[in-house]
């Protein structure tokens, strides 16, 4: 009786252990059996690969991008308008005439015209008179452009009257240099003046004077 009493407890107790290994070996299975049917954070569907989601026009939609007709390209709307740009204030181009080096050499008057980019205008004459006395740019001046009109010379004012360019300026323009300088700059303005159409005629005066002026 005493060996019947002693092996009651060891048989519980491995009939427990049993209960709790079995029980083991099921969770265990069961949780492989679920990973195993959990998607791969890594592997993205064929379908829903960046980039593979091309429209006609070669844009990648999943990029944000979308097929501009205006422009002609893809582009993404927030970072860029599908519109036509709109164009700048209208402009116009004038001729101004500087001298060149060969002007010293063959005659006083021999000028050249060179074009200048302005915002159009009516004042169209005056406007190339600034731009003429703004003189030759760096990269002109390097080619051998040179203005005989003195720095600080004015427009006082233009007019036209049947087709003849009545052009008055200030006591600079007129002032310092030679014969030739002279010569060079009454070309300089009135070839500058003549580019247009509605001036045949070109009358310069300083300070209101017609008479004795660009003299050496």
């Amino acid at each position: 009786m005493k060996n019947s009493k002693g092996f009651a407890p060891v048989a519980i107790v491995l009939i427990i252990v049993a209960v709790l290994a079995l029980g083991g070996i099921t969770y265990y299975a069961g949780t492989q059996n679920n990973t195993s049917r959990l998607p791969d954070s890594n592997v993205v569907p064929h379908g829903n690969l960046i980039g593979g989601d091309k429209d006609a026009h070669g844009c990648i939609g999943s990029a944000g991008y979308t097929w501009c007709e205006v422009k002609n390209k893809c582009l993404r709307v927030w970072e860029e308008k599908c519109e036509v740009t709109p164009i700048a204030a209208e402009n116009m181009i004038v001729k101004v005439y500087f001298g060149t080096p060969n002007s010293q050499q063959l005659m006083c008057n021999d000028v050249t015209a060179v074009e200048r980019v302005i915002s159009k205008t009516t004042s169209v004459g005056t406007r190339a008179l600034e731009e003429l006395f703004k003189g030759p740019t760096a990269e002109e001046k390097n080619k051998g452009y040179f203005t005989s009109i003195p720095v600080g010379s004015k427009l006082n004012s233009l007019v036209v009257v049947n087709g003849e360019a009545r052009a008055d300026f200030n006591s600079v323009t007129e002032s310092g240099g030679g014969s030739c300088s002279m010569a060079m700059r009454g070309t300089q303005i009135g070839q500058t003046l003549l580019q247009f159409p509605t001036i045949k005629t070109v009358l310069i005066s300083i300070d209101g004077r017609t008479k004795d002026i660009f003299q050496p």
